[in-house]
């Protein structure tokens, strides 16, 4: 059986809509939160956002003011914020944490080792503290409580606990004990030749050169690139037992960075002058260890990502400042672990972390900054008067925040007042000059200055933005003004034959056309509408199109001002979406914000209230979301699109049960349907209901009338239901009909050929299978594991290991992947690294199955090579 939490991961992602990337900054603090849909949390969303793009210039409490500083690569102010925010909480953990991780990030580790010690006395404990306090202790040269804890097992990674303790016992002036301690770490410890290589740098300390020449020579006896650094060390060990030749071979063509090469070539030289050669590039256990800690930093083996790498050179530096590899290796990290430092959760529980946010934005509750989060909160969640009162209150203490000016403008059109207009108007078109103009259009309009409006729309198609927008809301003004032939004429020049008119301006241009009595051109224009059933904004020309054949009365939807502008934000929202697809999460809640507004000018759009749905559940606001499609009416295509959308939200919010029963309400008001069959059958797959799931599939295929491109998706959700269900006979056709399909999609290769390798089933098939899938998305790492894993079944060790470990880089937390590579390694005869892997594997939180069989193989290693020979071609199981 596939492993569950893996194949997840692959099979959600062609079924769901677009989403946040796992690698903006907030969404993993906040997603387990969430669900709850709170002021609370929503308030740390913007927040959280705030500190990122550094908006509204008064400082926040200090903790949050420290993550701005962050935010504007400012050190030292972060720096102190952080120290007045501990004067005012010692014992805040979540804090606590927050400035360890700075103090470590930045290299203060006197700060770092005061700050472990802080929270090891609150009974918090990580890898990272227990690393620091090593590192505090071997300052303090505190040898004896490292060796015990090496012994005890109280450092948490094995491979530098062993090496550790074997330079603690050297410490103490224990040689014999600490040569055998690296002897032994050499056997069963990290990987050998790094333990040799430690080994001959205690043996050159302690004088025998010979010994350490014996173990440069054994560790790297089948290595074809030996480190530079460590060509230094071996360079200097032969120099002194006058193998000169030896050593000047080892110094030719040293790589590294300009300072490794500096000293290689200035060593090389007093060599070729027959001058003395010392060994000096280690001196005590501090600098042995951190030659350790420089090694895990740069060791393609350990697959670290860019922050644990990034640390384990702050460690190193810290033991040795002058470490050559350590030093350019902080410089090119630091900038590229800074932005995702600044949302990290580092490492504590996401709800604890917002409850801790939530205290400090409530403690500086007057602050303009927190005053403008709560503005934004009101907003986000559908409050737009007090929303209104905050603005103005800002407004005239002289910040002018875009959503600060928006919320006085639309809040006084809401109430049919022109108060702010004319105040805003100015600040708005500084701010913004496209959209800014475009707004101030409509708002001139609202207040009858037609030269006004008229203006705008001319200052606006000046600017640089897209000018076929600034046509479409000219030719709306021009509709609501009555010239609808004008109006008409606009609209058409924005159509070419290489460039076809958007559904809002389709749908503009058939309603003019009902104004002129001329249906038929008003058909003509919706004649060839793709049947797009889950877009709400096909979904209004769908619509449009059955009132026009119906004889139905067309009215010009958008016919004011107020409604005039609620389009310009509501357009401005898809713009944000649609342009900045991989961007950050706050470009998202600004584009929330712009869709709330629009619907607060035109509350009985049903388009703007699924374009809110849609966006709230991106945000992982699934209540809200719930809610803002529960107010789209039963029935039609856009009450459909709603109660999908509806049923998608609830079920992220944990109601299954209420999930199910908003689709089975739409098909009782409008009869079955494949999509509302399909979306209930991936519901329950994702719940693993399986039988349910594959009854829903089959009453999908039985209302398709052609098997077209559309359904690939359906065969593929029934096959995974019926893989589940052990019944493998029918599962194999439906992937291979999802395949013919979907022509070739890559999650169905990858799918279909991972689950062969499972089955030991035509494993070369498979492999052809899975290479199509790693050609197509040559990133995706659960892609590359598949390829690793087909390789290893057909026994092609060496090649799995490449695989494997290229996969582990783009997925390094997944314990499926790291186990894999685990076992790759054994099968190559390293066995250390091998169980390093798995070791791994079980810190990343892994299924209780594979916990049990990682277990088995820590303990017993695997079984001979031959019990897992590849299968036949024809050999199914």
């Amino acid at each position: 059986m596939i492993e569950i939490g893996r194949v997840m991961r692959l099979e959600r992602h062609p079924q769901l809509g677009r989403r946040l990337n796992s690698g903006r900054r907030f969404e993993r603090l906040l997603k387990p939160v969430a669900v709850a849909a709170c002021s609370k949390v929503i308030a740390v969303a913007f927040a959280l956002a705030m500190v990122a793009s550094s908006s509204v210039g008064d400082s926040l409490h200090p903790y949050l003011s420290a993550r701005i500083a962050l935010a504007d690569r400012d050190h030292a102010l972060a720096e102190r914020f952080i120290e007045t925010a501990l004067m005012e909480e010692p014992e805040a953990v979540p804090l606590l944490r927050f400035a360890f991780q700075v103090a470590v990030e930045s290299g203060d580790r006197q700060q770092a080792i005061e700050l472990a010690g802080r929270l090891k006395a609150l009974d918090v404990s990580s890898q990272l503290l227990t690393l620091v306090q090593l590192v505090g202790d071997l300052e303090r040269k505190r040898f004896r409580r490292i060796a015990q804890q090496a012994e005890d097992g109280s450092i948490p990674v094995p491979a530098i606990a062993d090496l550790a303790g074997a330079w603690a016992k050297h410490g103490r002036g224990n040689f014999d004990q600490a040569q055998l301690a690296f002897e032994k770490a050499a056997v069963t410890g990290f990987r050998y030749r790094t333990a040799l290589t430690q080994l001959s740098l205690i043996l050159a300390l302690e004088g025998d050169f010979e010994g350490a020449n014996t173990a440069m020579n054994i560790a790297h006896s089948d290595s074809d690139e030996v480190p530079a650094d460590v060509r230094l060390a071996w360079a200097q060990i032969r120099a002194t037992i006058h193998d000169y030749d030896g050593a000047l071979a080892l110094l030719e063509d040293v790589g590294g960075n300009d300072d490794i090469r500096s000293r290689s070539d200035s060593l090389r030289l007093r060599i070729a002058a027959g001058e003395p050669v010392a060994f000096d590039l280690v001196s005590s256990p501090q600098e042995g260890l951190g030659r350790l800690f420089a090694l895990a930093a740069t060791d393609p083996e350990r697959v670290l990502v860019a922050e644990k790498r990034l640390i384990y050179a702050r460690l190193a530096t810290a033991l040795d400042p002058t470490n050559a590899v350590a030093l350019p290796l902080i410089e090119s990290l630091t900038e590229a672990v800074q932005d995702r430092f600044l949302g990290s959760t580092m490492s504590q529980p996401a709800d604890a972390l917002v409850e801790f946010i939530a205290e400090r934005i409530d403690a500086d509750a007057s602050s303009p900054r927190v005053r403008l989060i709560t503005l934004q909160t009101h907003l986000a969640e559908g409050d737009l008067f007090a929303a209104q009162t905050i603005a103005t209150e800002l407004f005239e203490a002289g910040y002018e925040d875009e959503t600060i000016l928006l919320s006085m403008l639309v809040g006084d059109i809401v109430k049919g007042q022109h108060d702010s207009i004319a105040k805003v108007r100015p600040a708005l078109q500084a701010s913004e000059p496209w959209s800014g103009n475009l707004i101030n259009a409509w708002a001139a309009m609202a207040e009858g200055d037609v030269a006004g409006a008229s203006a705008a729309i001319s200052l606006a198609l000046k600017s640089d933005e897209d000018a076929r927008m600034v046509h479409f809301q000219q030719a709306l003004a021009l509709a609501a003004s009555g010239r609808f032939e004008s109006a008409i004429n606009i609209l058409a020049l924005q159509g070419t034959p290489t460039r076809f008119l958007n559904p809002e301006e389709l749908a503009l241009l058939a309603q003019l056309h009902m104004q002129l009595d001329s249906g038929e051109a008003a058909l003509e224009r919706l004649e060839k509408l793709p049947d797009e059933t889950n877009n709400h904004r096909i979904a209004v020309l769908l619509d449009l199109r059955d009132d026009i054949e119906a004889g139905r009365l067309v009215p010009i939807t958008l016919d004011s001002p107020r409604l005039g502008m609620g389009e310009v934000l509501a357009t401005i929202a898809r713009r944000i979406v649609a342009d900045d697809e991989g961007a950050s999460i706050e470009r998202f809640q600004l584009a929330l914000i712009y869709a709330r507004l629009a619907e607060f000018l035109n509350p009985d759009s049903e388009s703007y209230k699924v374009q809110l749905g849609e966006l709230l559940y991106d945000l992982n606001y699934y209540p809200l979301s719930a809610e803002s499609y529960g107010q789209v009416r039963l029935g039609g295509r856009m009450g459909r699109i709603a109660a999908i959308g509806k049923a998608r939200a609830l079920r992220e919010a944990g109601d299954v049960e209420a999930s199910l029963a908003a689709l089975n309400g739409d098909i009782s008001m409008q009869g079955p349907s494949v999509i509302v069959y399909h979306q209930m059958g991936d519901i329950l797959r994702f719940e693993e209901r399986y039988e349910e799931a594959r009854t829903s599939y089959l009453s999908a295929l039985a209302l398709v009338e052609e098997n077209g491109e559309a359904n690939w998706r359906l065969y593929y959700g029934l096959g995974i239901a019926n893989e589940r269900l052990d019944d493998w006979e029918q599962a194999e056709p439906h992937f291979r009909q999802a395949l013919e399909l979907s022509d070739g999609n890559a999650y169905v290769l990858n799918y279909l050929g991972y689950t062969m390798v499972e089955k030991r089933q035509d494993l070369d098939e498979a492999e052809e299978l899975i290479r199509k899938a790693v050609e197509a998305e040559p990133d995706n790492g659960y892609f590359v594991d598949s390829l690793g894993w087909v390789l290893y079944r057909k026994g092609k060790f060496e090649e799995a290991v490449l695989h494997l470990k290229y996969a582990a880089q783009l997925v390094p937390s997944d314990p499926v992947i790291i186990d894999h590579l685990g076992d790759a390694y054994w099968r190559v005869g390293e066995d250390q690294n091998a169980r390093l892997q798995w070791q791994r594997a079980l810190s990343f939180d892994p299924e209780d199955e594979l916990i049990e069989t990682i277990n088995l193989k820590l303990k017993e290693g695997l079984p001979a090579a031959v019990e897992e020979a590849p299968a036949s071609a024809t050999n199914e199981i």
